[in-house]
């Protein structure tokens, strides 16, 4: 089957998935069967209808026997499916875990047909169902795209549960107890009443994520584990914090290794990215203080290195630009305000350089109790000769 057939053959799939976790009757049975008949009436692929007849009848079996698709079949069940399934072929699509369940068949069993069957889930389960990627902008005060669509602020029924999205967004693809998001999202609050209040924003990231999910199916993004949950950012999703880090770390790298084109290369887009605000701004738990402290001092680092790279390619416009940008981060930064100053009077503009040191010298006394250094002082007699 070529992709197309794949993702349309998945989509049908997932409607099977539905049923299986909602309480089956004569008429789910029945819009079953209907789909079946529309699915195979628009595809002329001999391969593909047979497919699926295999699967309804799987199906069928599956909600006759009242099972969940979230059972884990051992090589004895896989047997007595087989014998109520009118297609030896059937997909065994339902079963997490299908890498342990086809080593489990084909080491167990005599059965090519079993073989067979377990082949074939191995081939299922190597397509992934497409799940649309997503997009997190932190420094946005959290805005979150899912594929081309927005979860506007009325998505989040409690602003708490926005704020634990945030929180599982930086610990995803690992497992978060419920005892730690009680912990840091409900301190003062009753252990049962904050649990109870968990599920809720649980549901509500899960609603957000994705519409019209049913209560009891599976979240292609959050999953349930027990006494934990794991967020799942498929392929192509974006966090720009984390984009961040990473082209920081990288562009470090590149300027210890004197590669100045590389390294302005990564700082410049690392900037863009702190200059779209505040790192989480309204959040108030204290797990973001340390990351939003960590991003500004990393504003701090890529503001410094693209000034005194400006001033080594002599463009003093834009080193004063990227100064004063540094002084928003950093006012009582010496180096910063001796830079600005050696620009102002390389470009002729002893006024603006004395002002520099005039306003230096009054934050540091106001603030800092203290008073300007030795050099700062020589240059400024240096400027006022």
């Amino acid at each position: 089957m070529d992709g197309e057939l794949y993702k349309h053959y998945h989509t049908y799939l997932d409607s099977f998935r539905e049923l299986l976790h909602a309480e089956a009757d004569d008429n789910s049975l029945s819009e079953l069967h209907k789909k079946v008949e529309e699915f195979c009436n628009k595809n002329s692929n001999d391969l593909l209808v047979n497919q699926v007849f295999a699967d309804t009848h799987y199906t069928k079996a599956m909600i006759h026997l009242h099972l969940v698709a979230s059972i884990f079949l051992k090589t004895g069940d896989v047997v007595s499916f087989k014998r109520q399934i009118e297609d030896a072929s059937s997909i065994i699509w339902s079963v997490p875990c299908v890498s342990e369940l086809i080593a489990d068949t084909s080491d167990n069993t005599q059965s090519p047909g079993i073989r067979e069957t377990a082949m074939k889930a191995a081939l299922c389960a190597s397509v992934p169902f497409h799940v649309e990627p997503v997009k997190v902008y932190m420094f946005k005060n959290l805005e979150i795209i899912v594929g081309s669509r927005k979860i506007l602020p009325a998505s989040w029924h409690r602003k708490k549960a926005l704020y634990i999205f945030a929180y599982l967004v930086f610990h995803s693809h690992t497992s978060v107890s419920i005892d730690s998001l009680t912990d840091i999202f409900f301190e003062d609050v009753p252990f049962e009443k904050a649990k109870s209040t968990l599920r809720q924003c649980i549901r509500t990231i899960r609603e957000a994520l994705q519409p019209g999910i049913p209560i009891k199916k599976q979240s292609s993004y959050l999953k349930t584990n027990g006494s934990s949950y794991i967020l799942t950012l498929p392929e192509g999703s974006y966090v720009d914090a984390l984009r961040l880090e990473k082209l920081i770390h990288e562009a470090k790298a590149a300027a210890k290794e004197d590669n100045d084109a590389l390294a302005h290369s990564l700082f410049e887009p690392a900037l863009k990215i702190c200059a779209e605000g505040e790192f989480l701004k309204d959040n108030p738990y204290s797990w973001v203080i340390p990351l939003r402290e960590k991003y500004i001092d990393m504003e701090i680092n890529a503001l410094q290195w693209m000034a005194f790279y400006y001033f080594k390619n002599r463009d003093y416009d834009t080193v004063i630009d990227y100064a004063h940008k540094w002084l928003k981060r950093d006012a009582f930064c010496e180096n910063c305000y001796e830079l600005l100053m050696k620009s102002y009077l390389l470009k002729g503009n002893k006024t603006r350089a004395i002002q520099t040191y005039s306003e230096c010298e009054r934050i540091f006394r106001d603030e800092l109790q203290t008073e300007p250094s030795l050099d700062m002082k020589e240059l400024l007699r240096e400027t006022e000769k």
